[in-house]
């Protein structure tokens, strides 16, 4: 219904204005352009145009047959009373926004469309005195969102006078229609001005302004027509968290029987009227102090549904919602150090959940309802980690923007470019931005893992140690309240004596110790509980029966070992390759790992066969030789000569060698 409200508004005012076709100029454009693009789209009568079936082609064929009668356009506006050439260019680039919504084009046919446009434009669109000028006005977004708010604003500028005139009609059928649209078109500049951090919304917040928040009677009118509608407030220099805040004042809790009574932090707790003159009694006292009942219903809306199974948790949700929002200034005169601070609001927390919970569950995250307190207060914490950085970012960018302006002027003019060269060099030197500028708010997160018990022990320890220093006792005048006192530090030894072990590491030949719970602990002796017990003389106050032992530091560990050992960590490896002994070793053992490759790769690789057989046929050669050799001196060896026989005697040759048998 919203958008239908919005998108419609020109045929509500055709229909609810009489005067609205003859006088409102930005319709009479808007109809011109609507006529060419029809006529384009339907017909062949825009030559030159290159039509194609696409709306792409047919906007700016619209756009080019206005451009083409430029002058005959400006004459028309002038003749209803607009004496602003430049608004003929501010009309055109807002129908082209309204077309891109219509036809929801994508980033490729957007940036075609934009080269189109642009070139049809410029000549006539663009101040040559003014280069950026231009690019501020034809504002070439991608998203459709911020194309689509563009629009709708502009237009609302541009059609107030008709929307004055049916207001003051007083038609009440009317007037409710128009004071909801109007109140819809002040959100949307709030939000659009949130959001300007690129300059794209500069023309129409420009021209939003100039309506209503320089012409400040306009405004009055306003309150007098919608008198219900808080239009004021959006002209306050605040940010979007105390806008919350406001809007929060005015809505109405839905659970009738919130707790509003402010009851003491202490409450129930065995050494209260000890705790109650302590110091941080006051800083737990503001964390407590009571909301009103319909503050912050916005914020806790969805821990009402639990009102009924735990009683207070509202009021617990509004508390815990005023003090983030508020960013803890309630208690920053009674605690300097910030990160102190975000710890009182964290034990605080803690301490006043596992109040209202009385079921069995161990862990404090366990608690039904404390997930969505958690959910709650990230998001205020992120919400104003939000708004740090906007509000930085602005401060930033308009530095850069200054910056730009300069480094353009002196572009601009060459003589005084090359005259201030070392000036030009220090506008153009690269500015980097670090994360602690753009960022300053550091958010206060609840991040402590305990049991039910554990997590009351730790506000305990926490309370003591932060007012160590506050302990008085006039044992002369007070013997009461101090024996009162000196219970409550037999109390804390206990305490003391349980987390002491894993929350201290204390070191040999040193007086040193390590604070492994930083958040709830002090390991210095000067904190030991046994050291106030005997300043405030409490053996004296205290009957026989109860005394205090001292709890004496952990065992200690050698801090020279401990560093050594992580050094050697870290060391260990160069020492160990630096040894001469493991260079020499390294090297057999390479060696080796060669020989043994080598072998295996002899004797199960085709690579060790191949060999064999070269090497084998080398040898056979040289045998083959040999033998040949031998069967010859064998065979000369055996023939013998023709001879007479008688006359010598027979001789039989015989070889004993193998090789002459074959």
């Amino acid at each position: 219904m919203v958008e239908a409200l919005v998108d419609n508004i020109s045929t509500s005012l055709e229909e609810d204005d009489n005067n609205f076709k003859k006088q409102n100029v930005l319709w009479h454009l808007y109809y011109k352009l609507n006529s060419m693009y029809t006529i384009c789209s339907s017909s062949e009568t825009c030559t030159g145009c290159n039509l194609k079936k696409s709306s792409i082609h047919y906007i700016n064929c619209a756009i080019e047959k206005v451009i083409s009668e430029w002058d005959v356009y400006i004459q028309f506006l002038k003749s209803l009373g607009t004496m602003d050439n430049n608004l003929c260019c501010d009309y055109v680039i807002h129908w082209l926004y309204g077309k891109i919504k219509e036809n929801g084009f994508n980033i490729d046919e957007l940036n075609s469309l934009y080269g189109k446009v642009e070139k049809h434009l410029k000549g006539k669109c663009d101040d040559k005195t003014k280069s950026d000028e231009f690019y501020m006005k034809f504002v070439k977004d991608y998203d459709i969102e911020v194309i689509k708010d563009k629009k709708r604003l502009y237009d609302f500028v541009e059609y107030y006078d008709n929307i004055k005139n049916i207001l003051n009609n007083n038609d009440d059928l009317k007037k409710g229609k128009y004071c909801n649209y109007i109140e819809l078109m002040f959100k949307l500049y709030k939000k659009m001005k949130r959001n300007n951090l690129r300059l794209k919304y500069n023309k129409e917040i420009d021209s939003f302004e100039k309506k209503f928040k320089i012409n400040n009677t306009e405004l009055t009118h306003l309150k007098s027509k919608c008198p219900e509608k808080e239009l004021d407030l959006e002209f306050k220099e605040e940010n979007n968290a105390l806008l919350q805040l406001k809007q929060a004042k005015s809505e109405s809790c839905e659970i009738g029987n919130i707790l509003t009574s402010n009851t003491s932090p202490y409450k129930g707790h065995t050494y209260e009227n000890v705790l109650k003159t302590l110091y941080s009694y006051n800083v737990y006292d503001k964390l407590n102090a009571s909301v009103a009942k319909n503050e912050y219903c916005s914020v806790c809306k969805e821990v009402e549904v639990l009102e009924k199974n735990y009683p207070g948790i509202t009021q617990l949700c509004q508390k815990i919602a005023r003090n983030l929002k508020k960013k803890l200034e309630d208690i920053q005169d009674k605690e300097k150090s910030e990160s102190d601070r975000c710890l009182y609001l964290i034990h605080w927390t803690y301490d006043e959940a596992g109040k209202l919970f009385n079921g069995n569950k161990n862990k404090i995250h366990e608690i039904p309802f404390f997930p969505n307190l958690l959910k709650i207060s990230s998001s205020i914490n992120y919400e104003l980690m939000r708004e740090d950085i906007l509000e930085n970012s602005k401060k930033i960018l308009s530095e850069f923007d200054i910056r730009f302006k300069a480094i353009q002027k002196g572009i601009g003019n060459s003589f005084n470019l090359k005259k201030n060269t070392k000036d030009y060099e220090k506008l153009i030197k690269e500015r980097f931005v670090s994360h602690d500028e753009l960022g300053n708010y550091k958010p206060c997160f609840y991040s402590f893992d305990c049991n039910i018990d554990e997590c009351k022990e730790m506000k305990e320890l926490f309370d003591y140690f932060k007012n160590y220093d506050t302990f008085k006792c006039n044992n002369d005048s007070k013997k009461t309240e101090c024996k009162i006192h000196c219970e409550y530090l037999i109390y804390i030894n206990k305490l003391y004596e349980k987390h002491i072990e894993e929350c201290c590491t204390c070191f040999f030949r040193s007086n040193e110790c390590r604070d492994n719970c930083p958040h709830y602990f002090k390991c210095d002796q000067k904190y030991n509980p046994y050291t106030l017990f005997s300043a405030l003389k409490c053996n004296d106050i205290l009957p026989s029966g109860m005394s205090m032992q001292k709890i004496n530091k952990p065992i200690s560990v050698d801090r020279d070992f401990i560093i050594k050992s992580e050094k050697s960590s870290i060391t260990g490896f160069k020492n160990i390759s630096r040894d001469p002994f493991n260079i020499v070793m390294s090297v057999a053992f390479t060696l080796l790992g060669i020989f043994f490759l080598f072998f295996c790769s002899i004797k199960f690789t085709p690579f060790g066969p191949w060999l064999y057989n070269k090497v084998l046929k080398t040898e056979k050669n040289k045998y083959d030789t040999y033998e040949r050799h031998s069967q010859e001196l064998l065979k000369n060896d055996s023939e013998y000569n023709n001879t007479n026989s008688q006359n010598r005697r027979l001789r039989i040759t015989y070889q004993s060698t193998d090789n002459s048998v074959r």
